[in-house]
């Protein structure tokens, strides 16, 4: 019979190395990270030694240890415990409580040579298939106490050795009492709850039957929407063929539409040769253009200073006229005057004719005549220079 060997922890290097001694022995060996996977494992594997460790992924240590324990019916083995100083200090609080779950326990770290060698030791005899966690020690007396052959009285160390083994025993059954009385408390509130439970469980009745009748409502109206719902979308495949149509026709137009496009890209690369033919003639005619303007505008600079030319010489002109036109007022002004003073002469004639004294005026206006004469001799010369500037 291969030796079973269960391992409840998380992998690591220790987990790793362990498991490859363990095969080296020819031991069949288990690992499982999930504690209450471990548990049912304990079940169906029915393992010769549980090992236990306190990095698990669902649960700790202890509890998946009190779990292991509280399943009746199966292979009673002993279990070591793996875990920190923290943990065994624990323990050794609660010692009336975990003595009889924990067997051993092992401080961390642990080196694997140590494991290999404390499980070799704790495996020297099979454990024993009882029908109940709590037949432990009556079949563990039967299996490692000593045989009475024919009779014959037991010698003193031996029973030295019995005594001490049933006081072990009376501790333990007085230790199996207490959790018997412990077990008797957790049925009575499990009574409890069984009984409020039931009372849920009617509660949950009814709320199953208005569930029901909900249900059956609600399937009534999914029935109606169903019905609605394929009508919707009958008409909806239908509004989705006739989309399909208009889309098939408008892809044939848009085919139509390209093809015109094309065609109409054609004729527009052709327009848009002629137009460059067509602008480089009138960047020649331009050219031509530009050269007959400037020729024009030459002209027309030409004729401009000619009229400017000539504007002068008519402004100069019109000076010259006006100039004259003084002149001839002056001329009148003096002609006028020189009527006057030939009225007032004749006046005077005709004063000193009637006189004696006809004579001496007749030389006093002589004189006169001849300084006007003179005056108006004097006159001209400044007149021809000023025409001259």
């Amino acid at each position: 019979m291969n030796t079973k060997i269960l391992w409840i922890q998380k992998e690591s290097a220790l987990n790793l190395e362990c498991i490859r001694l363990f095969q080296e022995h020819g031991w069949e060996v288990a690992s499982i990270s999930s504690g209450a996977l471990g548990v049912e494992k304990a079940q169906s594997f029915e393992p010769h030694l549980i090992l236990v460790g306190e990095d698990i992924s669902d649960f700790d240590a202890l509890t998946v240890i009190k779990n292991i324990k509280s399943v009746p019916n199966k292979t009673v083995c002993p279990i070591i415990l793996m875990g920190s100083e923290a943990l065994g200090k624990k323990i050794e609080k609660e010692e009336e409580k975990w003595k009889p779950l924990i067997q051993f326990f092992m401080v961390s770290p642990i080196k694997a040579d140590e494991l290999v060698r404390m499980c070799e030791k704790i495996l020297g005899k099979e454990p024993v298939i009882l029908s109940s966690a709590k037949d432990l020690g009556p079949e563990i007396l039967r299996a490692s106490g000593p045989q009475n052959d024919g009779g014959a009285p037991p010698n003193d160390g031996d029973m030295k050795t019995l005594k001490e083994y049933l006081a072990l025993k009376e501790k333990e059954l007085s230790d199996f009492e207490k959790d018997f009385s412990r077990a008797k408390e957790q049925l009575s509130i499990a009574e409890k709850k069984a009984s409020e439970t039931e009372y849920e469980h009617k509660k949950m009745v009814e709320q199953h039957q208005d569930l029901l009748k909900r249900i059956e409502l609600l399937t009534a109206e999914n029935e109606e929407l169903r019905d609605r719902y394929g009508k919707e979308i009958k008409s909806r495949e239908q509004e989705l063929q006739t989309k399909t149509d208009k889309l098939l026709a408008q892809e044939r137009k848009l085919d139509q539409a390209n093809k015109k496009y094309e065609e109409l890209k054609e004729r527009v690369k052709r327009d848009i040769q002629h137009i460059r033919v067509r602008e480089k003639e009138l960047e020649a005619k331009l050219e031509i253009l530009k050269k007959d303007s400037e020729t024009l505008l030459m002209t027309k600079d030409k004729k401009l200073l000619e009229f400017k030319r000539k504007m002068d010489s008519l402004e100069y002109e019109i000076e010259n006229i006006r100039e004259k036109a003084l002149h001839s007022e002056k001329k009148v002004q003096l002609w006028k005057e020189r009527i006057e003073r030939v009225l007032r002469a004749l006046k005077l004639g005709t004063s000193l004719l009637e006189s004696e004294d006809l004579e001496g005026a007749l030389e006093e206006a002589q004189e006169e005549a001849q300084e006007e004469s003179a005056a108006q001799d004097s006159e001209k010369p400044t007149q021809k220079s000023q025409k001259i500037a």
